[in-house]
Parts: structure tokens; sequence; C-alpha cells
């Protein structure tokens, strides 16, 4: 539902992923409500390129990923995702999300939401096949990919630009 006294016909046209997006939202409160990491990474994987988003989480150090570990990168990565959103996940229990509004090409489109209790989030998405994905979203002031990255990259830095610690640090998470 489009909130600016628009008909359901009106808002999917000025916001094609709309549906895509509520149905992202309810699979994020079904996760938060069920306390498992494991339904997070699930919805993550179903509404996101997750190969994607792990290798730009890298940051400057994707170059140091061995092409061998990539698999097992991936899959941490996820769980990690899972995990960070379990440990916020109060704040993915959007119960009934609606579409505020839709910015920028079907490309890369911004859509600004809000949670039944008012909170604002907001998802970038881009169109992929006949549907769309999500590259990020913002939840309690927070770009999770973004969060992700600074996570990730700080913890290689510390490490003096071992990515091996990355690893340890994302098994014991």
């Amino acid at each position: 539902m489009i909130v600016l006294g628009m008909g359901a016909a009106q808002a999917a046209k000025n916001c094609p992923p709309e549906s895509f997006i509520v149905s992202a939202g309810q699979a994020y409160d079904r996760a938060a409500r069920s306390g498992s990491p494991s339904a997070f990474s699930s919805a993550a994987a179903r509404y996101s390129d997750m190969n994607s988003i792990a290798l730009y989480a890298l940051g400057q150090y994707r170059k140091k990923l061995p092409p061998s570990r990539q698999g097992e990168y991936v899959r941490l990565a996820k769980v990690f995702m899972g995990k960070f959103m379990l440990k916020n996940g109060a704040d993915f229990r959007v119960g009934k999300l609606t579409v505020i509004n839709c910015t920028g090409p079907a490309s890369n489109t911004t859509v600004n939401a809000q949670t039944e209790s008012g909170d604002p989030v907001t998802f970038r998405v881009y169109r992929a096949g006949s549907g769309f994905q999500i590259s990020d979203m913002k939840v309690s002031g927070i770009w999770l990919v973004g969060q992700m990255k600074s996570t990730f990259v700080g913890t290689i830095n510390r490490a003096k630009g071992d990515i091996d610690e990355l690893f340890k640090f994302m098994e014991r998470y």
C-alpha cells in the first residue's frame, strides 16, 4: 500500500518493486519473530544476491580472497548476516510494511517504507531478470551492508591485512 492517496493501480505503476519489498518485509518480520539466525540468512539469500554483497563487504581486500575460499567466505558471510540481523532482531519486527515512495530508475531504486509502529525502513533495490533484488537496507538508521563492510574491513585492518583473521572472526561471531 502506498500512502499518498493513490489507488493501488497508480501505486504499482509508480513503484514497481512495491510487492517485492512488502514480501521481503514479511520474510524479515517472520525471521525476527522466529528468533533464528538461519531464518534471517534464508530471507537475505532469497531477496538479495549474497555473493555480490559478501564480495562488496570485503572492500579493498576483495583481491586478497583466494578463489578456492570464495564459497566458504560467502557461506560465512551469509551466516554472519543472519546472526547480525538476529542480534538486532527487534528492529526487523516490521509487522505490516507500507511503501511510502520510490525514487530512481528500476536499475537502482530507493524504496522508503514504514513499519506498523511508524519506524522508517529504506531499501536499495535493483532489477534482476524479471524481478528485483535488495542491495542494501537501512533499519534504525544503519545500512546493513555498509555495517557489514565496515566490520569486515575493520577486522582485516586490525589484522594488518590478514584475511584469515576475518574467517576466524566470522566463525566465532
